[in-house]
């Protein structure tokens, strides 16, 4: 389980200085445990002591606490039947991400961060999900890459043995 104030103080990292819109943080029941907890509790939200809450609240056994790499449009929070979650509710990219699940490479976890830390663009945080690595390229002002430079950022990595050989500046 993830300390509570470290999580809180990573989402002011990412989002604060770049974005305004409410930020989306979910908590879902662990795959064995999806018949005895209940199903997916979120909150859509910048209030720091919320959020806080949030996580002291569900970031417990049997379940993991998420958040959504992109800040939601404040009206999300009509979305009561289905996932916030989709390209038409995002306001806001403060980050480019990768999630590398060592089940779905075949290098190792220390090989891993060694090629993040080469890239010519490292990444400005990395997380150890257990599992893996989430690497984070935090954006100085949200949404200030077109697709086609975040995507060859992603590229350069070559994680994937198909990975085009894009380089960043790429048009």
């Amino acid at each position: 389980m993830t300390d509570t104030a470290a999580a809180v103080e990573f989402l002011q990292r990412v989002y604060g200085p770049t974005t305004t819109a409410p930020v989306f943080i979910s908590s879902l029941p662990n795959a064995e445990a999806r018949g005895r907890q209940s199903g997916e509790r979120h909150v859509l939200s910048r209030d720091s002591a919320l959020i806080k809450r949030f996580v002291q609240k569900w970031n417990k056994e049997d379940r993991g606490v998420y958040f959504c790499v992109s800040t939601l449009k404040p009206s999300t929070g009509a979305y009561n039947s289905r996932s916030p979650r989709c390209k038409a509710t995002v306001s806001e990219i403060a980050l480019l991400h990768a999630d590398i699940d060592l089940k779905s490479v075949e290098l190792g976890l220390d090989e891993i961060v060694a090629q993040l830390a080469a890239l010519q663009l490292p990444p400005s945080v990395e997380v150890h999900s257990g599992n893996g690595v989430h690497a984070y390229w935090l954006l100085t002002k949200s949404g200030d890459l077109p697709l086609r430079t975040a995507f060859s950022m992603w590229s350069v990595a070559r994680f994937a043995p198909t990975a085009p050989r894009i380089t960043h500046g790429a048009r």
